[in-house]
Parts: structure tokens; C-alpha cells; sequence
């Protein structure tokens, strides 16, 4: 049984994943956590903590989490590059996985993007668009931002990135390629959060006992069995 400490969940994403939790027989929410919540003592007795909260949440959250060398799950955006370092020192403590998105199709979308460029080089213009809901409160999205860094490991140009927030949309990210006789182009639509939280879930299960270090859904995604995840 591997137990959780869940922060953030009475937001959107937190419920879905209390959801997924509990429907989940290895799985047992042993503390849940929000912004009026105190986070010392919370971490005592739980295996891993997920955290889908704010940034100033999630810093606190991670600093009690490496005092008490227990893995993390990070899927909270927006943070500043202050607190990104901080992470990162964290994860000389603590195994961390911090992912911006934690669906399967966009982790392999990362993937297909850092191929491409690494193809075609230069020789394509690049450029992103990306939309959700009017609730969120980070632009650019930090999945937009992942796909510009898997672009730019074999692209020397500007990627500019569009954002627009409309409705209740739960993630669509769009990346062409533009070349001077076609236009390549990848689309990822998210039907629902679901797909997130059951990624969140894989993840925790499979961080537990990792060694120090920062990971990324990438890890999980080509070393987590596929139908383990389609199954949560």
C-alpha cells in the first residue's frame, strides 16, 4: 500500500486525482493539504507526496518534503526562476518528478518535437499555439513552454508561442513547422483532466524508491509499463 499525501485537492485537478486515488487499492490518501492547511507533520507517515497546489504552496510543500526525504510528484506551473533553483536543489535530496502535463499523447508529442527539429535543424520556422480555460492563471502554459524546449535542443530560432484562454477548454497545444513548400503540423487536444490525473497517479507509483534526482513524465512514460497507466 503506498500512501499519499495529496496537496491542492480541492482544486480541479486535485479532486480528479483524490478520485483516481481512491478508486485505486494500492493507493491510500493519508493526508490532504490546501492553502489554509498547516504542512508540518503532514508528511510524517506518507510515501509520496503529489502536489497540485500554487507555486508559493508547492515551494513550501517541497522544502517539508526533503526534510523528510519523501518522493515527490510535482505538476504545479508558474513558478519563477528563483523558485525553479530551488526545486532543483531539492532534488539533490529527494527523488522529484515535476511535470508541466503528465498525459501520455503529450509526453510522446515531446518526444516526436525533439525528433523533428533534430531532422530538420534549422531549415523550419517554428512556432506554438495553445489554449485553455479561462481559469488558469499562468500564459504561457508550461506545457507550451515544454515543447519549446524540446524544440530548441535542435533549433537555434525564435519559437513564439500564442496563448488564448476560452471557456472551460481543458488544453489544446498546437506546434507547426513551417517550410518554405509545406507545413508540418502536431496537435494534441485534451478531452478532459482525467488524462492528467491518471498520469499523476502512474507517476507516484512509480517514483517510489527512486534514488535522488529530478525526473520528468519521460522517465515514467518508456519505463512504466503503458497499460498501467490506461488501467488507473
Amino acid at each position: 500500500m503506498i500512501k499519499i499525501a495529496l496537496c491542492g485537492y480541492k482544486g480541479r485537478m486535485g479532486g480528479r486525482i483524490e478520485f483516481f486515488l481512491s478508486q485505486d487499492p494500492d493507493m491510500k490518501i493519508l493526508s490532504r493539504i490546501d492553502a489554509e492547511d498547516a504542512v508540518a507533520g503532514a508528511f510524517d507517515d506518507i510515501d509520496v507526496v503529489i502536489d497540485f497546489s500554487s507555486p508559493s504552496g508547492a515551494i513550501e510543500h517541497i522544502g517539508e518534503a526533503a526534510a523528510k526525504r519523501k518522493p515527490f510528484v510535482l505538476g504545479t506551473t508558474g513558478f519563477s526562476s528563483d523558485q525553479e533553483a530551488e526545486i532543483t536543489r531539492a532534488a539533490s535530496k529527494i527523488a522529484l518528478l515535476k511535470s508541466s502535463n503528465m498525459s501520455i499523447g503529450v509526453n510522446l508529442l515531446l518526444k516526436i518535437i525533439e525528433e523533428t527539429t533534430a531532422a530538420l535543424g534549422n531549415s523550419y520556422s517554428i512556432s506554438i499555439e495553445e489554449t485553455h480555460h479561462v481559469h488558469k492563471k499562468d500564459s504561457p502554459s508550461g506545457t507550451a513552454l515544454m515543447m519549446k524546449k524540446s524544440a530548441a535542443k535542435n533549433f537555434n530560432g525564435e519559437i513564439g508561442i500564442v496563448s488564448h484562454r476560452k471557456g472551460e477548454v481543458a488544453g489544446d497545444h498546437k506546434i507547426a513547422f513551417e517550410g518554405e513548400e509545406e507545413t508540418l503540423t502536431f496537435f494534441h487536444h485534451a478531452k478532459s483532466r482525467d488524462l492528467f490525473a491518471r498520469g499523476a497517479v502512474a507517476a507516484a507509483k512509480w517514483i517510489v524508491g527512486r534514488k535522488a534526482g529530478l525526473y520528468t513524465m519521460q522517465d515514467v512514460l518508456f519505463k512504466y509499463p503503458l497499460k498501467s497507466w490506461l488501467q488507473q
